[in-house]
């Protein structure tokens, strides 16, 4: 049941002299279902970027009452209204979260584990796939980034880990 392969494009790390530098992950996205797998409202912000400016330029001409920048689409004979403020659905390639949040030792998300996630980044996929008071699982927590997002979303969570140190790090983050 393969849903989507998602480019996670972050922008931080070395620039290696031999090979061009590595700079994104691919999370692999499956679900237990053949029918719908977005089970959040895709309304929420977590879930949307802001239209580039060419769009915004060539299709959001209509101002509303209040100063909102519209436009009016119609599909099959019926009309949709959307405003531009709103912004769009996220696609498969993410380069609106950046792993600076999880890396950078200024950050109040810092944690100094190796494999550390930034929350933005767990926050979507937990917010697109599950609703509150559903159950995460993370097999391998390293830094306990899914499990305090999930606790943050009003998921319930669990998480596993063989390194000592990871359950370590995890408990004194959702202490």
């Amino acid at each position: 049941n393969f849903k989507n392969e998602i480019i996670w494009s972050y922008g931080a790390g070395g620039n290696p002299r031999n090979f061009f530098p590595r700079k994104h992950d691919n999370i692999i996205w499956y679900s237990k279902t053949t029918d719908n797998f977005f089970t959040s409202d895709l309304t929420q912000k977590i879930l949307r970027v802001p239209y580039d400016e060419s769009t915004l330029q060539t299709h959001y001409k209509n101002v509303d009452e209040n100063g909102r920048k519209y436009r009016i689409q119609t599909v099959n004979g019926r009309e949709y209204i959307t405003y531009a403020d709103e912004g769009k659905l996220v696609t498969d390639v993410w380069t609106d979260v950046g792993a600076q949040n999880a890396t950078s030792p200024i950050s109040p998300e810092f944690t100094g584990f190796p494999t550390q996630k930034p929350e933005k980044l767990l926050e979507r996929v937990i917010t697109a796939c599950s609703n509150p008071g559903d159950l995460i699982m993370d097999c391998f927590m390293g830094s306990g980034t899914a499990q305090a997002v999930a606790m943050k979303l009003g998921r319930r969570f669990i998480g596993a880990d063989i390194n000592v140190g990871a359950i370590q790090t995890t408990t004194k983050r959702l202490i």
